[in-house]
């Protein structure tokens, strides 16, 4: 978002402040009134998973150590947990602050929150400022930390959090797809019965353009020597098919799940097995997680998605 800002605009305007989520908790919540709490100076953030972080014998989440570790850096697992612990300590100062500071709080890629998180949203929506959230829960392919709280609305579930317990029924759905033209949506409807994505684009779509198959290295080391695009991976030994071909330019490489949130001219594709049964029109099938991570690949192109199925 950052980026397409500056692309628009030149540069970010002052007025506008840009931050990840994990920033925005610290700088904007914990940070501020963490002495009420009976927190030291914090040292930034310890990204330690659940798994890793020391137990204290008698430390609960109602002692401060309980989200601090030696150097007085907070575990970014247990940051939103403690941002929350902190808005009861001050009576609601946390969040009063916000609305003091922001007209508008927009929030993207919400289908990755989880936990104490959603209770953050809740807080954020209750403010006078202008609350504007944003998501797809078909992406759902990382998480914020592994917190049990509000685990029944995790990942492609974020939406019935806001309906039963922020009391929201009018969710604006948003089919015009402005990256993808319509042979790379339609590709990517097949994935989800509720899904009618219709292309914004107006340019006439190519021979070129749209879903290639591509069933042989001769034809793979062709599309990237002709089109350079960003190859995608699932895992990233699959990148070893590039090894034997002879290439005039090493092309641009990540992990589907690290492509999110970016636009690409031209992508390819290196399928698991299962996906490239569905490529091949065949049944197939593939864990929500997978699914989210092949759908988002699928959807970073706007003009072709090439597709490696071998022979």
């Amino acid at each position: 978002m950052k980026e397409d800002i500056a692309l628009r605009e030149g540069v970010v305007p002052s007025k506008i402040v840009c931050r990840t989520w994990t920033e925005f908790l610290y700088n904007d919540l914990a940070k501020p009134y963490r002495k009420m709490v009976g927190a030291p100076k914090l040292e930034g953030l310890d990204f330690r998973q659940v798994g890793q972080i020391p137990r204290r014998s008698g430390v609960t989440s109602n002692n401060i150590f309980y989200y601090l570790n030696s150097k007085n850096q907070l575990y970014a697992e247990r940051l939103a947990e403690f941002c929350c612990k902190t808005n009861v300590h001050t009576n609601g100062l946390v969040f009063n602050r916000l609305q003091k500071i922001y007209r508008t709080i927009l929030i993207d890629e919400i289908q990755d929150l989880n936990g104490y998180d959603l209770d953050i949203l809740n807080y954020i929506y209750s403010l006078i400022c202008n609350v504007i959230m944003v998501g797809d829960n078909r992406q759902a392919t990382y998480s914020t930390n592994h917190s049990l709280k509000n685990r029944r609305y995790r990942s492609e579930n974020i939406f019935n959090f806001f309906r039963l317990q922020m009391g929201i029924s009018d969710i604006e759905s948003l089919e015009l797809c402005y990256r993808c033209n319509q042979q790379i949506c339609d590709f990517a409807n097949q994935l989800f019965d509720d899904l009618n994505l219709v292309s914004g684009q107006t340019e006439k779509i190519l021979e070129e353009d749209g879903i290639i198959l591509l069933s042989s290295e001769e034809r793979m080391e062709g599309y990237i020597n002709n089109y350079l695009p960003s190859v995608l991976y699932y895992s990233k030994p699959s990148l070893r098919k590039l090894d034997s071909l002879k290439l005039n330019v090493l092309p641009e490489s990540m992990s589907f799940g690290n492509s999110k949130g970016l636009t690409r001219d031209r992508v390819l594709i290196l399928p698991t097995v299962e996906m490239r049964k569905h490529a091949l029109g065949q049944n197939y099938s593939l864990a929500a997680l997978t699914l989210a991570k092949y759908y988002v690949a699928i959807t970073r192109a706007t003009r072709s998605v090439a597709i490696y199925v071998g022979n």
